[in-house]
């Protein structure tokens, strides 16, 4: 079985539309997921940024993306179409958690001329355990990574253990130090893509033993 990393395609805003970033919302479910010291540095950027409720989507871009990027301070990095989720659930995948993101600002005059589809931030369940030693993270003496490290700072992506597979096709890393929006998926999602024809989606395979 091979896992991957749910990623946008680096289109930059020039044939797909971007968000600039978010301001806070009702029901944002998502935000409890967001780790601590990312969630105290958005709650002081809109302090000192103030603006509308919902996704900024900013100038650029012709077309509306299935998988939107957003910018801004990471968390969530993007977003995807009412028709992903649609057709993930008519196909029988199981989905952990949605939250609806509203649109508030369009900058872009051409988009403003396309309805736009209804965005949701995806989170999956934890699934799959990771191979510390394997990631080059090193460990505590309780066998948890060090949590001052971060993805970033490992030897690239880390390794995952496929014989701690929930089975479920949409997941994500089951450690201290990820969080349930960082999606992962099985070549099933992947096939469903190119079926489908989803756009902007990138899938970026992660090393498994």
């Amino acid at each position: 079985m091979k896992f991957f990393l749910l990623r946008n395609e680096e289109d930059f805003g020039t044939k797909y539309a971007r968000s600039g970033g978010y301001w806070p919302f009702e029901s944002m479910i998502f935000f409890e997921s967001i780790p601590e010291n990312h969630k105290q540095r958005l709650l002081e950027f809109w302090k000192i940024n103030p603006g509308q409720s919902g996704m900024k989507i900013d100038q650029g871009g012709i077309n509306w993306p299935d998988s939107l990027r957003i910018f801004g301070l990471g968390w969530p990095s993007s977003c995807c179409s009412s028709r992903v989720i649609d057709d993930l659930r008519e196909t029988g995948i199981e989905i952990w958690r949605t939250t609806a993101m509203p649109i508030s600002m369009i900058k872009s005059k051409r988009l403003l001329k396309k309805p736009a589809p209804m965005y949701y931030v995806l989170e999956a369940e934890p699934g799959i355990d990771v191979d510390y030693q394997a990631s080059g993270l090193p460990v505590g003496d309780d066998g948890e990574p060090i949590l001052r490290l971060r993805t970033r700072d490992a030897k690239g992506p880390f390794t995952v253990r496929s014989s701690s597979w929930n089975g479920k096709h949409l997941l994500s890393f089951r450690t201290s130090i990820a969080s349930t929006l960082t999606v992962l998926c099985t070549e099933k999602i992947k096939a469903l893509c190119e079926e489908k024809g989803w756009t902007n989606f990138r899938f970026e395979e992660i090393p498994s033993l």
